[in-house]
């Protein structure tokens, strides 16, 4: 049975308060770690920065990365930029589990000059490959997720401000615009969602962090690594208006990886903000 009007209006104002806390939650939780890290001075330190550096991504698993993410994303980009037409239910699904598929066997191509065994890196391997345990590494990819959400949405909404006021039309992402279309049927929304805050998180993760970031410390500093990874993560989202928002976001999971060594702390940093930018975009 549909939801009557007063009913419905309800309901979106109470997920819009719990929206509103959760954004209070998230900066208390930035004030902490300015604070905290305001006193470290010196010692602040990335302890799984030099297992990270260990290991040996090849320069063929590099370029297979970047050609990977091209191909999955520059056609939709081309072909439903300008389009209101929402793509088929069955191109959503097999287009996201072909990209999961792709990813999940170029990250183990790119281990088998790593010297970890068939390519599973930290998620999965022993402990003396990894800086912390699994379960330290998923707590702080929650937390670190959550405090990632203010300042990336703040840095998102002043860019779009400044290009406003200069002149620049601004417009959703395309996957945001199918997902807040009224005609958007049922089905499609949770593919749409599903894909944004689970097959995206890990396959970007994988690429971007898993075999990008550690290529690139190779002879380089953290930030040049950060800068550059985070540089093509944005350009494969083909949204200018996000491009500044996307590459801080990008720094703060390089930033959360070099903390553990472990991948699944930038996967569910990236799974939180995904989910969160969902529910914002539907509510607000």
């Amino acid at each position: 049975m549909l939801l009557n009007n007063t009913t419905h209006t309800f309901i979106v104002y109470i997920l819009r308060l719990c929206a509103l806390f959760f954004l209070m939650g998230a900066a208390t939780l930035d004030l902490f770690f300015l604070f905290r890290f305001s006193n470290c001075g010196k010692n602040l330190s990335l302890p799984g920065l030099a297992v990270l550096r260990k290991r040996r991504i090849f320069m063929p698993a590099v370029m297979l990365t970047i050609l990977t993410a091209l191909y999955f994303t520059l056609p939709g980009q081309v072909i439903y930029r300008d389009s209101e037409t929402i793509p088929q239910l069955s191109g959503l699904i097999n287009g996201s589990l072909c990209y999961l598929l792709t990813a999940l066997v170029l990250y183990a191509f790119s281990g088998l000059r790593s010297g970890i065994n068939s390519g599973s890196d930290e998620l999965l391997c022993s402990q003396e490959l990894r800086a912390v345990s699994f379960r330290t590494a998923a707590g702080k990819g929650l937390v670190y997720g959550v405090a990632a959400v203010p300042p990336t949405l703040l840095i998102t909404l002043l860019t779009n401000e400044l290009l406003v006021q200069y002149g620049f039309a601004t417009e959703n992402q395309a996957v945001i615009k199918w997902l807040t279309a009224p005609e958007t049927p049922l089905a499609h929304r949770l593919a749409i969602c599903l894909s944004a805050m689970l097959v995206a998180p890990l396959v970007e993760e994988l690429l971007f962090r898993g075999i990008l970031f550690p290529a690139l410390l190779k002879g380089r500093s953290w930030f040049f690594a950060a800068l550059l990874s985070g540089w093509l993560f944005s350009l494969i989202h083909f949204h200018p208006p996000s491009f500044p928002g996307i590459l801080v976001l990008s720094f703060l999971f390089c930033a959360g990886y070099s903390v553990t060594g472990s991948l699944v702390t930038p996967v569910l940093m990236h799974m939180v903000f995904n989910a969160s930018a969902m529910v914002f975009a539907m509510l607000l």
